[in-house]
């Protein structure tokens, strides 16, 4: 297995982890769909597996309650207290900094292609933290259309960052 092909590495491995790439490749992104963190996609394909996928299951109240709180609108704005007494709690120590869940949040968002969260995502090209400033341009492009063209254009000409600039660009060539 090549971990830098796993959904679940990526997202809490790539820029984490001392020796992992620093950015999630963008054949993975579009691949991640809607997680954040994990992925089970082994845990689903695994013939060990299978009787216990086949069960109807009681649904899980703590899972239920904790689900709220790890919605990817909520995590690409949550500030440093959310993360460490919510969000950390919950990760058992493998993302140590809030912007590695940011920016998997701003991939999520822009997989689910639902043009109400541009705004969320523009607003996100704020953040003083570049990863999530990159991610989020990429969200951006993901979703496409006329309001995330201009987010883009007009973030452009004031971003700091030429990493951040280059994935605008890409973007923007892309839309």
């Amino acid at each position: 297995m090549n971990p830098l092909q796993c959904i679940a590495f990526n997202t809490y491995g790539t820029g984490n982890f001392p020796g992992a790439p620093e950015d999630i490749p963008l054949e993975i992104r579009k691949k991640m769909g809607s997680w954040i963190y994990g992925c089970d996609q082994c845990q689903d394909a695994c013939p060990r597996n299978q009787k216990r996928l086949k069960q109807t299951l009681v649904p899980d109240a703590y899972l239920e309650e904790i689900a709220p709180k790890m919605d990817p609108k909520v995590l690409l704005t949550m500030d440093d207290n959310y993360f460490h007494n919510t969000v950390q709690q919950l990760l058992y120590g493998y993302i140590w900094e809030k912007k590695f869940l940011q920016r998997n949040a701003a991939i999520a968002l822009g997989n689910s292609g639902d043009e109400g969260v541009i705004n969320l995502l523009a607003a996100a090209m704020e953040d003083p933290e570049e990863i999530v400033r990159q991610y989020s341009a990429w969200a951006l492009g993901s979703i496409g259309g006329r309001k995330s063209k201009n987010a883009l254009e007009l973030k452009i000409n004031s971003e700091q960052s030429e990493k951040v600039k280059a994935e605008i660009v890409s973007v923007l060539e892309l839309l």
